[in-house]
């Protein structure tokens, strides 16, 4: 088969061209759905509710809604909508301050629209490009964008090492499974002032991130699921870590 053809029948949204046709079905995180539910289940149809771009150029589906007729491998229907948006990696900033007891955690803000949210605190995170790309290697890219910092790969700390290809983020809705990781870099106050200066992000991608630390005790008063999780793994490796000094 080849890797725009289908084991089953997709309908397109009205006016998409051949070409976006070709594309999305291309796309790997499409595939790989695709791939998965022809395998495992029994799927009838599927139709392409609506596609979001990438703003740069050579463009990639960035966004698919879809709806699947499909049904279990004993004919029992299921809930089949779907929202595919690939992978993503996460990536929790541990700075241990001169002259502080308390390491810190760096944070990004910026406004989310989903969850109605202004200026969300979360952790640095970005998603991967759909291809080849080594989660590993995003963390580091994803890192230096919205904070500047420059890491290298050496220098991370697998949060999930029981979890290689990621775990799945929300299973009810989206395919995303995501990659976390841990980096610590110990700063002066000095350092730490010029850490948090200025806006970062990518502003063609409507991105405005600002930066701010609190103390590393304060974590679990982060809302967003992916960077409480970061936290509550790395809080479990710093207490193994002590109880075995």
């Amino acid at each position: 088969m080849k890797d725009d053809e289908t084991p089953f029948p997709v309908d397109f949204p009205p006016g998409t061209s051949p070409e976006d046709k070709s594309d999305l079905l291309r796309t790997p995180m499409v595939r790989r759905w695709i791939d998965a539910m022809a395998e495992r289940f029994s799927v009838s149809r599927v139709t392409i509710v609506s596609v979001d771009w990438t703003f740069r150029r050579p463009r990639r589906a960035l966004f698919v809604k879809l709806r699947a007729d499909a049904r279990d491998r004993v004919g029992r229907p299921l809930n089949g909508i779907v929202l595919l948006r690939g992978d993503a990696v996460g990536i929790l900033v541990v700075l241990r301050v001169e002259g502080e007891a308390e390491p810190r955690l760096l944070l990004v803000r910026q406004a989310r629209v989903p969850a109605a949210e202004p200026a969300l605190a979360e952790i640095p995170a970005g998603m991967m490009d759909h291809g080849s790309e080594n989660p590993l290697d995003v963390a580091v890219r994803e890192l230096e964008e919205e904070t500047g910092l420059k890491a290298a790969p050496s220098e991370m700390v697998v949060l999930l090492p029981r979890h290689p290809d990621g775990y799945l983020s929300s299973v009810g809705l989206m395919d995303e499974r995501l990659f976390l990781y841990a980096w610590e870099k110990s700063v002066t106050r000095a350092e730490l002032e010029e850490i948090c200066r200025g806006e970062h992000g990518e502003g063609e991608e409507n991105e405005f991130i600002a930066l701010e630390t609190v103390p590393a005790s304060r974590g679990a008063e982060l809302q967003d699921g992916k960077s409480l999780t970061a936290w509550l793994l790395w809080r479990a490796r710093e207490n193994e870590r002590k109880e075995s000094t």
